[in-house]
């Protein structure tokens, strides 16, 4: 039964209208705080992207984002348009983002290494499982011990051999 279809889920040309108010609600803080966004030509390349967005204080650029004092206008939100909002804190997700991929291939062409590591955590674990298991055993019988000797005597024996 789809009758409740438009109900539950939303429509394409609603999550369009969603998209696109995004973007103008970015345009609309991006005026109210002055931000100026850099020209296409300004950036050459992602490198430049990423060196420039690292050298800004982060910091300070998001406390400034989520600043109550700042937000003056009621009906838009800067939660989850931020970097829509503040260039620089996009160019800081793509340089994140190429960090991230770079780690993931860098992962992969040292697949050697990472058998390797793989191999040892694995014999590691199981040597740590059979100390375990062995602590265990000797935890249990020595509460079978403990517990077959009335308590008095055994601590005073103890305590006449030491």
């Amino acid at each position: 039964d789809y009758s409740c279809d438009q109900d539950v889920y939303y429509q394409k040309e609603q999550i369009k209208a969603m998209n696109k108010e995004r973007f103008t609600d970015a345009r609309k803080l991006r005026k109210l705080r002055n931000i100026k966004r850099p020209s296409k030509e300004a950036a050459s390349d992602d490198i430049d992207l990423s060196k420039r967005a690292h050298n800004h204080n982060l910091d300070r650029l998001l406390k400034e984002a989520y600043d109550p004092e700042r937000d003056i206008d009621e009906e838009v939100s800067i939660c989850g348009i931020e970097h829509f909002v503040y260039p620089v804190l996009q160019l800081e997700m793509i340089r994140r983002k190429k960090q991230a991929q770079n780690e993931v291939l860098s992962f992969k062409k040292a697949k050697r290494q990472a058998l390797k590591l793989a191999e040892l955590s694995e014999e590691k674990t199981h040597w740590a499982r059979e100390v375990a298991m062995e602590k265990g055993i000797r935890y249990c019988v020595n509460e079978e011990v403990a517990k077959s000797k009335p308590s008095c005597n055994w601590r005073r024996a103890r305590r006449a051999s030491v």
